[in-house]
C-alpha cells in the first residue's frame, strides 16, 4: 500500500480537495471599517454627502423674550441604512454568513432562531435557506438565488457633522431581517394579497431591455438572475423598499421617511435608486458606488464579477438617502422658504 509522503501530507493540509466552492465570506467587515468607508465618500471625488442650503426656516420661540428664530433649510444625502446580503453556511442556528461582523454576532442570532422555530411549527421541517450561489447541475435552478438580507440603522447616524438634518433611522436598529419574515417573503403571499396587479403585470422592472436585472415585486429575497451580483442588489433593493414603503403583512419595522417638521427623506424604489435620490455604496467586499439597473450588455466581463469573487457572493451596502428640509428647532414652526411635501410611500 502506498504511503503518504511528507509533501503529500502538506498538500492535503493546506490545499484540501473540496468538491464544492465555499460561499462563506473570506473575511468580515467591522463597524469601524464601515464608518471609515462611509467617511471616504463624504468628500470628492465620491462626494455622496452633497449638502447645500436651499432656503430658510422660521420658528417662534416662546418664552420670557418671545422671538423668531431662523434655521437653514438643507438638501443632503445621509448614509442612514446598511443592507447586508449574504448566503448561509447551513451549519445550524445563529451561524449565518453576514459579512458585517457585529451584526452577525449580536443582531442575527435571534432572527435565525425565529426562522427555525417558525419553519418547524408551520411545515414540520427544519429551516433551509434554499438556493444560494453554489453551482447547480440544473441550469434553471442555477438562475435562482436566495439571499438572507438585513436592513439595519447605520452606525454613522450616531455621529454629528455640519448641516446634519434630523436622522430618520437609529444606529444598529434592525428594520428588516428576512429570516424573521421568511414565510411571507418566500411565499410572496403578502404581495399577492395586497398588490396582485404589480406581481402579475411585471411592473417596476429593474434594469434595461438589454440588461434586465429583475422586478421589484414580489418583494422576495429569491431572485432569478444568472448574475449573483445583480441578484444580490435586487434582493437588497426589495428589502430597502419594504423598510421605506408600505409593507402590508411583512414582519418589519418601518422608517418614517421624515426628518422632522417640513423635512422629508426619499424612499427606496427602482426609480429613486436610478435617479440619484438614493445612492448605493458598496462597502464589502469593495468600496465604490453602485448604479442599480446599469446596462452591462456591452461590457467585456459580467457586471460585478470581481466583487462576487472577492466576497464569495456576500455583500454589504450603505444607503445614502436624499434628505430635504429644515434643521429642526424647539420653537413652533412658522414657515419656510420651500414647502417640503411628505414622502409618498408606494
Amino acid at each position: 500500500m502506498k504511503k503518504f509522503t511528507p509533501w503529500m501530507i502538506w498538500v492535503f493540509l493546506f490545499f484540501p480537495f473540496n468538491s464544492y466552492a465555499t460561499t462563506a465570506p473570506p473575511d468580515r467587515i467591522t463597524t469601524p471599517q464601515i464608518l471609515w468607508k462611509i467617511t471616504t465618500h463624504f468628500a470628492p471625488p465620491n462626494g455622496n454627502y452633497k449638502a447645500k442650503p436651499i432656503g430658510v426656516c422660521y420658528w417662534l420661540k416662546v418664552g420670557i423674550f418671545t422671538r423668531v428664530v431662523q434655521t437653514l433649510e438643507v438638501s443632503e444625502w445621509q448614509p442612514d441604512l446598511v443592507v447586508s446580503v449574504f448566503n448561509s453556511d447551513g451549519e445550524g442556528l445563529a451561524n449565518g454568513d453576514n459579512p458585517w461582523l457585529e451584526a452577525k454576532e449580536f443582531i442575527d442570532p435571534p432572527a435565525r432562531v425565529a426562522a427555525h422555530t417558525e419553519a418547524k411549527l408551520t411545515t414540520g421541517f427544519d429551516y433551509s435557506t434554499g438556493q444560494n450561489n453554489s453551482i447547480s447541475t440544473l441550469a434553471h435552478y442555477d438562475n435562482i438565488r436566495h439571499k438572507i438580507v438585513d436592513v439595519i440603522g447605520s452606525p454613522f447616524m450616531s455621529l454629528d457633522y455640519p448641516l446634519k438634518l434630523k436622522p430618520d433611522t437609529s444606529p444598529f436598529i434592525p428594520y428588516y431581517q428576512s429570516e424573521y419574515d421568511a414565510y411571507q417573503e418566500r411565499s410572496g403571499l403578502a404581495e399577492w394579497l395586497s398588490r396582485p396587479w404589480d406581481v402579475m403585470a411585471f411592473t417596476y422592472p429593474i434594469g434595461t431591455p438589454a440588461s434586465h436585472w429583475g422586478y421589484e415585486f414580489p418583494r422576495s429575497m429569491t431572485v432569478e438572475n444568472t448574475n449573483n451580483f445583480k441578484a444580490s442588489l435586487v434582493a437588497a433593493l426589495r428589502a430597502a423598499d419594504l423598510v421605506t414603503n408600505k409593507n402590508t403583512m411583512h414582519t418589519i419595522q418601518s422608517v418614517n421617511n421624515s426628518c422632522g417638521t417640513n423635512c422629508a427623506v426619499a424612499n427606496v424604489t427602482e426609480t429613486t435608486s436610478q435617479n440619484g435620490e438614493v445612492i448605493w455604496q458598496e462597502v464589502y467586499p469593495e468600496n465604490r458606488n453602485i448604479t442599480i439597473g446599469e446596462d452591462d450588455s456591452l461590457l467585456p466581463t459580467p457586471l460585478g464579477q470581481s466583487d462576487n469573487l472577492a466576497g464569495n457572493g456576500n455583500y454589504v451596502f450603505v444607503l445614502w438617502r436624499h434628505y430635504r428640509g429644515c434643521i429642526q428647532h424647539s420653537g413652533n414652526f412658522l414657515f419656510a422658504t420651500q414647502s417640503i411635501p411628505a414622502t409618498q410611500k408606494r
